[in-house]
Parts: structure tokens; sequence; C-alpha cells
């Protein structure tokens, strides 16, 4: 009870400290904490989260603008960056006009718990050891079901290893293409990982014997409430290892000579570190598409996979069939793309086969690595809005964002690596690139996300046809989504009649939509049901233009209702800090298609 009361005590202090440092500017100029934080304070005070996510929620806070603090010497000059909070403080610090007292008095000192990691690899077909000191994440697996699949093979257990891709792993990365390329399997390696204490000593040491890679996947780690290995608030390029081994031993305490942790850095340098994709298409009809403005790219794989639902997921296991998926901001530089997967949706000829090279950059502009695609076919492609506050958004902003994915299904791949095989900066033979100098070349690599003039920005939705009198308009949907029957949960199965393509909006309810509501009336009220209807959406950029319009035929209202949105960690539409009555609209067609030009 006394620590109860104590820690209520230290939370009602934090509280004080808080609002006399700090000036809060939410939102629409709203002078509310966000409900989300209010959550993790009671959540703090209560033991149910560590001091250290509630200190980093206040961070984040202070870092998108919602929190200003009023002693100007305590932050960077860059106030509205992540970097510039995180560069600063770090995600583990406060300024210093702010100190909590942990609850503990009995934490283990830095000097003798596990900070970090050392890995060494040896055998197989390596000449030396390598070690490496950039892994930022080592766990040994324990799932019942994978380790008894691995029986099966000779294989006695499994483990991960997580890092930022970077330079210093190019002779892992080698090692790894060749499960993907053709040619000979590698030799078994031996992997041993020393775990550092605060002082440089090692204490245990965990060692398999006889590993093949089973699993690698390069992704983007964008979510909010995990921390990030690069210690910033920002969204950051990853990849996991899977290691299957037939055999396993642990050290303890072993004689190894102390490591001098502050030259032992697990982040690597951000110019030797996988910081941006750039994806080529060509080959089949394709006018041969570059571009550097897709966010998100990682292999996939259909975790569930039936007759009524197919749901894909990151993941690329050895063996496995060559699919990825890749995320953008919908903006007008990929216009010609849109304008290919058309062909997809269109009533007309199935467009050839492809081919897609997609390269992780780092800061300095250097290949490190490329995955080639071959024979590719588009197999979906969803728009919706993501407005959770879970995700760090592509833009850099804190606001809900259009964003867009593309599923794709090929035949082939290979891993290329820098250093081990030949990367040209393109790998497309384009005659409009033949005449590119490097440096101008080097310029197209260093492009940023589209601005706010080029992308995505709102819809504008057209009803007409059927039993209505005129088209009905409306520029203020801010929520849509595309439904495919086999795509997703959110397809509703076992309705009456089946589709294959839908969608649903979402809005606030108004007056002004009397006449849409009394069309949606004839679905419920007793009568001749009403003729199905057609709907075009238009997707606008936010200097007006028309990126694509979505074009739905014969539709027929399946679900409407209104509900009260009341999740703390979603952004509203009215953009204030609290509960909101919404109302989603969901039509099933017996027609879909996209209009890019």
């Amino acid at each position: 009870m006394k620590r109860k009361q104590l820690k209520l005590c230290i939370f009602f202090l934090a509280i004080s400290l808080f609002l006399t440092t700090f000036s809060v500017n939410a939102f629409a100029e709203t002078s509310q904490v966000p409900d989300w934080m209010k959550n993790n304070a009671k959540w703090w005070a209560e033991g149910k989260i560590t001091e250290q996510e509630y200190l980093n929620s206040i961070l984040f806070l202070i870092d998108k603008g919602i929190i200003k603090v009023k002693d100007s010497k305590q932050l960077p000059s860059d106030q509205t960056s992540l970097a510039g909070i995180a560069t600063k403080f770090g995600p583990a610090e406060l300024p210093s006009n702010i100190q909590i007292t942990p609850f503990s008095k009995n934490i283990v000192p830095e000097s003798d718990r596990a900070k970090g990691f050392i890995v060494r690899i040896s055998g197989g077909e390596l000449d030396e050891i390598q070690t490496f000191q950039t892994f930022g994440r080592f766990e040994p697996g324990e799932d019942p079901t994978f380790l008894n699949s691995l029986k099966s093979q000779g294989l006695s257990s499994y483990f991960l290893l997580e890092s930022l891709p970077s330079k210093d792993k190019v002779k892992l990365y080698e090692i790894i293409s060749r499960y993907f390329n053709p040619g000979k399997t590698p030799e078994p390696i031996d992997v041993s990982i020393d775990g550092l204490a605060g002082d440089g000593s090692t204490i245990v040491t965990a060692n398999y014997e006889k590993c093949k890679i089973s699993d690698y996947l390069p992704y983007l780690q964008n979510h909010v409430f995990v921390y990030q290995l690069n210690k910033k608030f920002e969204p950051e390029i990853r990849d996991h290892t899977i290691f299957s081994c037939q055999g396993f031993n642990v050290e303890v305490n072993p004689e190894n000579e102390k490591v001098d942790l502050s030259s032992l850095n697990s982040v690597p340098n951000v110019d030797d570190r996988a910081k941006k994709f750039v994806v080529h298409f060509f080959s089949g009809e394709l006018n041969q598409i570059y571009s550097t403005t897709f966010a998100k790219f990682a292999p996939s794989v259909d975790t569930v996979d039936t007759p009524f639902v197919t749901i894909t997921t990151s993941g690329n296991p050895i063996g496995s069939a060559p699919q990825f998926f890749l995320e953008s901001l919908p903006s007008y530089d990929k216009k010609e793309f849109y304008e290919f997967l058309s062909r997809y949706v269109n009533p007309v000829k199935k467009p050839e086969l492809f081919n897609v090279s997609i390269d992780l950059i780092t800061g300095d502009n250097t290949i490190l690595q490329r995955w080639n695609y071959v024979d590719c076919e588009v197999t979906n492609y969803q728009m919706r809005l993501d407005d959770s506050f879970l995700n760090y958004p592509f833009s850099d902003k804190l606001q809900a964002e259009i964003s867009d994915k593309t599923d794709f299904s090929c035949l082939g791949n290979e891993l290329l690596v820098d250093g081990v095989h030949q990367l040209d900066k393109l790998p497309i033979k384009d005659k409009k690139f033949q005449n590119t100098k490097s440096e101008e070349f080097d310029l197209l690599y260093t492009k940023d996300f589209p601005s706010e003039n080029d992308r995505a920005m709102s819809y504008n939705i057209h009803t007409s046809g059927g039993e209505l009198k005129y088209t009905y308009t409306n520029d203020e949907i801010p929520i849509f989504a595309g439904l495919v029957q086999n795509r997703g949960p959110l397809t509703p199965l076992h309705h009456a009649k089946q589709y294959d393509v839908g969608f649903y909006i979402e809005a606030l309810p108004s007056k002004d939509k009397e006449d849409f509501y009394n069309f949606l009336a004839q679905y419920v009220n007793p009568g001749k049901q009403p003729e199905p209807i057609d709907v075009d959406v238009e997707v606008i950029t936010g200097d007006g233009r028309i990126l694509e319009t979505l074009q739905y035929r014969s539709c027929t209202a399946i679900d409407f209702n209104w509900y009260s949105q009341q999740f703390t960690f979603l952004y509203q539409i009215t953009n204030q800090l609290q509960e909101e009555i919404r109302e989603r609209f969901t039509f099933y067609c017996d027609g879909y298609t996209i209009n890019a030009d």
C-alpha cells in the first residue's frame, strides 16, 4: 500500500513539474493534453508501463511540437524534427529541469548488466572469423512448433539477430545471398554471441554450431511503440536473420578480454547504413519506371491463404515463393505506375510479366543491397488512410495521411550485395538515361518524399445512376478504403450476395447529406430495393490535380451505421481531442476500373 502511495505521490509531482515546465499546443490550437498521454501518465503511476516508456511518450510530443518547452536553452534549435530532439536528449533522457527518481532502489548498475552484443561467425567457407558489433537484438528461439519442424531436418535450435543493414556486414550478406541466388548452397557456419556487461566483460557466450540461414527479411520499422535501434524518434530500415542450428551450448563468465564499450558502436554511421529505397520497374510493357518515393519495402508471405481470405504480411523464409509489397504516399511522380496498375483492373488484355529491382540505399548513396524480382505481376492494390498515432508518418508530420500498398508475386528473385556483385546505379537499360552524368544521377537518389502539392491529400466522390435524380458530389469524405473479397478481414464474407470488389467511406454525419440518407434508407425500409449506383472516387493532390479516379460500377450498399470513435490512438476527423460520432458506408460492386490518364 505504501509503495502504491509513493508511486502516486511521484506521479502527481511529475505532473506538476510537467505542467509548470511545458506549454501545450496540441492539434487544432487546443490546449488539451492528448488523451493517450493522460492514459500513459495513469498507467505509469499504476506501474503498468515503465518509467522509460512514459518519458519517451513525453519526448515524442515535444518533438512533434504538441508540447513546447519554455526554456529554449533546453531544446535544440531544430525543435520540429524527430532527429533534433533525439540528438539532444536521446530516447532515454529528459531536459535537465525534470528529474524523476526511479521507483526501485535495486536496479543492477550499468557496469554489471547486459549492454550490448558482439557476434562472431566462422567456419563454412569463411577464411577467417568475422566479427560484428552492429547487431542490436539477439533472441534465442522458443517456438515449440518451429523447433519441432527443425528436428526433421536434423536441427535442434534457432535464434534471431536483428540490426540496421550496414556496410560492415557485407560478408554476412554475401552468405545470405547464396541462399537466394542460383548455385551451391553455402556450408553451415558457427555463430558465437557474447553478451557484454557495461564494464566490457562478457557475461555469457551463446555458441551455435553448424547453422544455416532459414529467414532473412529487410523491412521498415515504423511503429512508435517500439524502441528504435538507432536511438532516435524516426522510422528505420532494419533486417532480421533467423539461424537454424544443429548444436548449442552456453559459456558463463568466459575468460574473454574486456571490451572498451566506448569504442563499441552498435549503431552504424548514418552514411554506412540503409536509409531509403529506390525502386526500378522494367521489361514487359512497362516504360521503365524509376521511383524514389516508395517509403516501405518488404518481402512477404501469405500468413492466411484460403478460398475465402488471403492475408499477406512481411516475411521471407528461404525457399518461399518470391513475393513482396511496396507502400508509399500516392504521388504525381508515380503517375505512370498508376496507369500501368490500371491494366490489371480494367477489362482489357492482361499486362505482360515485368521485372522489379529494389535498392537499399545508404546515407552516402551507396547501393548496399539490390533485390531483383523477375517475371512479376501485381496481385493487389489498395489505398487507405493511415490515421494511427502508433505509426511514424511517412511524411514526418503529425497528421493522418493517405497511403497505398501494392502486392507483387514473381517467378524468381535474387539478392545482390555491394562489394560482392557488380551493381550499376541503374539496372534499367533505358535510352533516356544514357546521357545522364553520374552527379546528375546521384541527385536523383537524394530526392525527398513528395510535397503535399504532389501527393494525395483528399477525395472527391461522385455518386450517380440507379434512382438518383442527379449526380451527388461530396468533397468532404476524409476516410476511404478499397475492399477486395479475398484480401482481408474487413470483407463481409457471408453476405447474401458476394462481390469481387467494394469500398467503405467514413465521415461526420451532417444535414447536407439528407438526399443520400434518403437513398440509403430504401435498403432498410419496407418496399422495393433501390437500383445499383455508380461511384467515382477522385484522388486529389494538394494542389488540386486528379491523381487517379477509382471507378466502381453497379454498387449496392450492404452496410451503413453510425458509431462513436473513441480510440485515443487514432487521429480524429475534427482534430479535436474528444470522441466523435462518425458514419460508415460499405458498398460492394459488380465492376471496378482505374482511370489514371
